[in-house]
Order: C-alpha cells, then structure tokens, then sequence
C-alpha cells in the first residue's frame, strides 16, 4: 500500500508503473463449530475465566453442519494437526 501512495520509481518501490488503486478486501474467520473453548491453551487462547462459557452456534461459530462439510474435504483444523 504504501508503494501506491508513493512516487513512481521511489527506490523502496522498485521500478515499474503504479497499479491503480482499488477498493480494500475485507477477510473474516469463522472457526469450526466447538462447544466451548475448555480444551484450547496456548498464547492465543482465551482467558481461563471465559474458556467454559458455551459458544453459540452460527454466531460465535460455525454450526456443526457446516463445519462437518468443510471438514469432509480432507483439511484438518491447525489445532488437529
């Protein structure tokens, strides 16, 4: 992004014309469906206070329909692996 905003040839850029600018891309994650997050530890788990408290399915995850089609695809969830 910052190459967009800069000089044409700016030597951080490189040589070469500008793209034109576009609209940014938006990205979300929805994880699989689980019931809570008791089983979860790491440096990017929840607090222990908040790791019993149930999720709800289709808000806070996927439901496990969904989940179970996108698991039928042969990926595994990277806590899985």
């Amino acid at each position: 992004m910052t190459c967009t905003q800069q000089a044409r040839g700016s030597s951080r850029c490189g040589p070469g014309p500008l793209l034109p600018t576009s609209a940014p891309v938006l990205l979300q994650h929805y994880p699989l469906y689980r019931r809570s997050d008791a089983n979860c530890s790491g440096e990017d788990a929840a607090p222990a206070e908040e790791r019993d408290i149930p999720f709800k399915e289709n808000y806070d995850v996927l439901s496990r329909e969904a989940s179970q089609k996108e698991r039928s695809d042969g990926q595994r969830p990277s806590a899985e692996r």
